[in-house]
């Protein structure tokens, strides 16, 4: 089937305002849109609060003292709210566990499956989240990979058994900056988001999920029914 037509009601990849301090972002809108509205922010801001998640987790995941530490919570705040509100699209409750058992990145029977076609992630949010789910589940799969570092693995040049997960990293990455402008102004120069991401792979991978996050939010949102029914949930 083709994108649902709910997909690109709102321009989601609007001109970024982080949650709290923007110390050490970019200076320029890393987004493709130029949209001005913090919009995307609130999305995000209501996400979290929809699934009982403070606005200070999302914002601590960049200050995880590993990238290992960082993945794995940042793919638990994904998947539980990808859950959240594919539960709220169908509107049955009982089926919140079930969901929540539904591996997160086959593109045929998984989460990322249910919301092609409820129309609650577009391709490059769909892309984003098989690849970033590979890397989790490489990272978990191996007790070795706990000392995973993106710089450090993406800057070998050993073949070893490393070069696999050394190619999952890259992806990943590859498609969290999908999400970004062709070109950033950082640090007071411009570079490419592929040199940006080089530098900053934690960042740009946070950024991804901060679209996500806001992207799945407003194609739930966008149904009045819907918005009713995620407040009267956070009031129980």
């Amino acid at each position: 089937m083709g994108e649902h037509p709910r997909i690109g009601r709102r321009h989601l990849r609007c001109r970024l305002r982080p949650i709290g301090s923007s110390a050490g972002y970019p200076t320029e809108a890393m987004s493709k849109s130029t949209d001005p509205t913090d919009s995307t922010t609130k999305a995000v801001v209501s996400t979290l609060r929809s699934i009982g998640v403070a606005e200070s987790f999302f914002n601590g995941l960049l200050k995880s003292s590993d990238d290992w530490t960082f993945v794995i919570k940042a793919h638990a705040l994904l998947e539980a709210a990808l859950t959240h509100f594919l539960v709220l699209e169908l509107e049955r409750q009982e089926l919140t566990e079930i969901f929540a058992n539904i591996e997160m990145s086959n593109a045929r029977t998984g989460k990322v499956a249910f919301a092609k076609e409820l129309g609650l992630l577009d391709k490059v949010g769909r892309r984003f989240v098989r690849k970033f789910s590979e890397l989790r589940n490489h990272l978990v799969h191996d007790v070795h990979n706990t000392t995973f570092s993106f710089k450090s693995i993406l800057l070998s040049r050993r073949l070893t058994s490393s070069h696999n997960l050394q190619r999952v990293a890259q992806g990943c990455i590859d498609a969290a900056s999908e999400f970004l402008k062709e070109t950033l102004k950082f640090a007071g120069k411009k570079v490419s988001r592929a040199q940006f991401a080089r530098e900053k792979p934690r960042l740009v991978i946070w950024f991804a999920v901060y679209f996500v996050l806001a992207e799945i939010y407003d194609q739930v949102a966008a149904d009045e029914p819907l918005v009713r029914a995620l407040l009267k949930a956070r009031k129980r």
